[in-house]
């Protein structure tokens, strides 16, 4: 198991640990699954970084930084 850090940039920051990771990638980029059992995060890999699209907390994606430990 794997410990995962998702850091929005204005600093709020989310820690899991013992979680899952399923890649699946795309044409345009990749699609990643972060979930531990009872939380899950869907993360978006493009050119750019990662973005958040869910859940979705200020109603569009938003640009994260993420670090799987």
């Amino acid at each position: 198991m794997a410990k995962a850090i998702i850091e929005m940039n204005h600093g709020l920051k989310i820690v899991f640990d013992g979680v899952r990771i399923y890649r699946q990638r795309e044409t345009v980029g990749e699609t990643v699954i972060v979930g531990n059992g009872t939380e899950t995060f869907v993360l978006f890999k493009g050119v750019k970084g990662y973005y958040l699209k869910s859940p979705k907390l200020f109603r569009r994606s938003i640009p994260v930084r993420f670090i799987l430990a």
